[in-house]
């Protein structure tokens, strides 16, 4: 009895003494500083997920529907730079070329043939070509629409007038470019700083 009344009195005594800086830092601070680096370890673990899943979704969209659109208008627009009085924007968003190639011929017998050979070398079909192509699912809705609508414009053209398949044709070309420069901003990849082409007013400008 006497025994178990020493403890307890111990203990009381315990109670009443002043918790060193060392047993508080050991019991208290150790410990919250632990969980709180535990719980931003696993908060910096999500957010870098979340941030390589958004990167490898937007490089999907930029190789998989941007890239293989925007080829097409890089062509077209270098056409457009030497030829810019004959090809506005306004009234060719989207060009088509066919180049003429005349062969004359002179035969033995004095008689010559002409030949005409026609070829296209910016062709709407090749545009339309590229979009069967493209990852519908990966398709911005707008894009995906305009191309849809695009694609029955051409295939009963009479069913929409000139200044509603133009205005189709500049949301387009529009919506590729912006398209184009907002995945590659995206992704870190800074078009600006390209000495050959430079982006203005939603505008393709070379200088080479």
């Amino acid at each position: 009895m006497n025994k178990l009344i020493n403890l307890m009195c111990e203990y009381l005594e315990s109670i009443k003494q002043p918790i060193s800086w060392m047993d508080y830092t050991v019991n208290y601070i150790l410990p919250i500083v632990g969980t709180l680096l535990l719980v931003g370890t696993a908060i910096a673990g999500v957010i870098k997920y979340y941030k390589e899943k958004d990167r490898d979704f937007n490089e999907k969209i930029l190789n998989g529907v941007y890239a293989p659109l925007y080829q097409y208008i890089i062509k077209q627009e270098y056409v457009r730079s030497k030829k810019a009085d004959e090809l506005p924007i306004n009234k060719y968003p989207i060009i088509e070329i066919v180049h003429e190639k005349t062969i004359t011929t002179d035969m033995l017998t004095q008689n010559q043939k002409t030949i005409t050979e026609k070829r296209k070398f910016l062709s709407r079909d090749e545009l339309l070509k590229v979009t069967k192509e493209l990852n519908f699912g990966l398709v911005p809705n707008d894009l995906l629409v305009l191309l849809n609508i695009y694609e029955i414009a051409n295939e009963i053209p009479n069913n929409v007038d000139g200044d509603e398949y133009t205005k189709i044709e500049m949301k387009i070309r529009s919506n590729i470019i912006n398209g184009y420069q907002k995945y590659k901003k995206l992704l870190n990849i800074d078009d600006n700083k390209s000495k050959i082409v430079k982006f203005e007013d939603n505008e393709i400008k070379f200088n080479i």
